[in-house]
């Protein structure tokens, strides 16, 4: 039971060496510690326990920010592409912060 408590704790995808580490509420890729802000964390962290569902726009806004946003707001593509400069190989050609047009994002393991 130990096993499945440290996977609750920790995600690891496996390519591109990213670990979401839920307790201390930190991102690691390659092992290195990544400085995310505390509204990217939060996204990272919402993606991850939905890890390989697609997550709406508005389920993300609710979830982070309390409320619903305006459907046009680009606040939330700003902070997942910051996201992705800082956990994607390349930010422009993603394997793990995926967009679904039109609907929302997944994170991919």
């Amino acid at each position: 039971n130990e096993y499945r408590q440290s996977q609750q704790k920790i995600l690891r995808l496996e390519r591109g060496g990213i670990e979401v580490d839920f307790e201390v509420r930190q991102v690691r890729v390659a092992g290195e510690p990544i400085e995310l802000t505390k509204r990217e964390f939060e996204i990272v962290e919402y993606l991850a326990r939905n890890l390989g569902r697609a997550v709406a726009r508005e389920s993300l806004f609710e979830a982070i920010w309390g409320y619903e946003m305006e459907f046009n707001s680009n606040s939330l593509d700003v902070l997942i592409y910051r996201i992705r400069k800082k956990v994607e190989q390349d930010p422009n050609q993603p394997n793990h912060v995926l967009t679904l047009r039109g609907f929302g994002y997944k994170l991919q393991a």
